[in-house]
């Protein structure tokens, strides 16, 4: 009587956990008028404000404070907080307004480029390997706010790789003349800019920063995250303050601060761990022509997309709400379904692209967080075999017991090695047949970089003992167990 189970088998299939998971799909969220988007990137309309030809080749110049929008400006914002007006005045009168901010609003990437466009531009391969180095230098914060918050670590790194390339291109403009700007001299959203520049102000003032030093995107966004000021204000948090020891926000150069509040920021807007995010869908032809990248809403369910001719893979219910997004590729149109996690992507930066380019850096970039299209992101198939006299019932009590071992005393890295050398080997042999070569670079050129079977082992190698158990905690759970037991037929005498 032996029992086929053992720790190696349940380290490898962990160890594919750890590295090489499905690529995910994307969800949708549309902003409250009231709610200023998160990031730099903030997407112009159709009706892009109808700016003089010749703007682009003027020269940065002072505000005129006589001018009526400003002064009224500057009695609200002293009424309403009791700065003083002369304060106001001093400083706004340093502002510049920058003439190629507003060049740049009215042609931004996500309203120019066609998805597959927009996805080279954003998700390098340079980009991706970047990805992989943050996550593994942040690894420990990560998994600390992914069990705090239950936003995924895979999306905040995404996240920030998408802003900012990992912090190295913050922005350039002075965040006072990007919003002075905005809000004075760009009418389609003056609004919306003055709001965020009262806000700024406000910011300067609670984080003693100096606001002629201060420097983001264009459209005034800020930090790794890029956060514009009003959701600097609501969302940012000191990632490592202490209750005794509160701290200042900065998303400029702390991590731990830069994680946190991105987590933060997709916790506030209903963010679903480990739910999918968007699935491939294939479309019939007179439906593809009627997409509109511009919406944002999850206005159909499930069942109705299937009822319109869309095809899908997915085991949730008929009744999730979904949207049918333009997804263009080099060859033509084509269309995928955003679910809830999607729309709250969008909350973050109010563009289809921005949301898919968010999902597919996670993707390739890190551990994917959101379910295959069948379903089964996450699945860990463990299969026993018994000989008489063993009960199936003992057999599935001895696999707990090892798993509950796994979770509570880790892996050595004997264990682990093991689990490796077994892989690597795997690999080998299945290399030595064309076939199978075919095979794995099929299988990551549809994970989105065929140049990956290349590095696989690497990815393999790289696991460590953490890893593994980060993985066993986050799989080996009762919720995500499912028991068959399979009895055969007895034999005809």
């Amino acid at each position: 009587m032996s029992l086929r189970y053992s720790s190696v088998l349940a380290i490898t299939l962990l160890l594919t956990a750890c590295a090489d998971q499905p690529r995910s799909v994307k969800p949708v969220v549309a902003t409250p008028h009231s709610e200023a988007p998160k990031t730099s990137n903030v997407v112009a309309s159709d009706e892009a404000a109808k700016t003089p030809a010749s703007i682009a080749d003027e020269s940065p110049k002072p505000f005129d404070l006589t001018r009526p929008d400003i002064v009224a400006f500057i009695e609200s914002l002293s009424s309403k907080h009791a700065i003083p007006a002369d304060e106001l005045r001093a400083l706004l009168g340093q502002g510049m307004f920058q003439p190629k901010i507003i060049v740049a609003m009215t042609r931004p990437a996500e309203r120019v480029l066609a998805w597959w466009e927009y996805k080279d531009r954003l998700v390098s391969n340079e980009r991706v390997a970047r990805g992989r180095e943050f996550w593994n230098t942040h690894r420990d914060r990560l998994s600390t706010i992914e069990q705090k918050t239950g936003v995924d670590a895979a999306i905040i790194v995404a996240i920030i790789g998408v802003e900012t390339n990992y912090g190295r291109n913050m922005g350039s403009w002075r965040v006072l003349d990007a919003l002075m700007t905005l809000g004075f001299d760009y009418p389609r959203r003056a609004e919306f800019f003055r709001s965020e520049l009262e806000h700024f102000i406000l910011l300067a003032r609670e984080e003693s920063w100096d606001p002629l030093t201060v420097r983001g995107s264009y459209a005034g966004a800020m930090g790794a995250p890029q956060f514009m000021p009003s959701s600097y204000r609501r969302f940012a948090v000191d990632g490592s303050a202490t209750a005794s020891a509160p701290g200042r926000r900065d998303l400029f150069t702390d991590w731990d601060d830069i994680a946190a509040s991105v987590a933060n920021y997709f916790t506030a807007h209903g963010w679903q761990s480990g739910q999918p995010v968007l699935f491939d869908a294939s479309v019939p032809t007179e439906l593809l022509g009627a997409l509109d990248r511009r919406n944002l809403e999850l206005d159909r369910t499930l069942a109705a997309l299937r009822a319109s001719g869309v095809t899908f893979e997915s085991t949730l219910p008929d009744e999730t709400r979904a949207i049918l997004i333009p997804a263009e590729t080099a060859t033509g149109p084509a269309a995928r379904i955003g679910l809830h996690n999607f729309r709250v992507i969008t909350r973050y930066n109010r563009s289809v692209l921005y949301a898919m380019a968010v999902n597919e850096e996670n993707a390739a970039g890190g551990r994917v967080v959101t379910a295959p299209t069948n379903g089964a992101a996450g699945i860990v198939p463990a299969a026993v075999e018994m000989m008489d006299p063993l009960s199936l019932e003992a057999a599935e009590s001895a696999v707990q017991k090892e798993i509950d071992q796994l979770l509570t005393n880790g892996v050595t890295e004997d264990e682990l090695q093991k689990a490796k050398n077994k892989t690597e080997s795997m690999i080998a042999f299945e290399d030595m047949s064309v076939m199978n070569r075919a095979t794995s670079l099929a299988h990551y050129e549809l994970l989105g970089d065929a140049d990956m079977m290349n590095t696989e082992f690497a990815r393999y190698a790289a696991v460590t003992i953490k890893d593994v158990l980060v993985q066993a905690e986050q799989i080996f759970r009762m919720e995500n167990l499912n028991v068959m037991y399979y009895r055969s037929k007895p034999e005809a005498v």
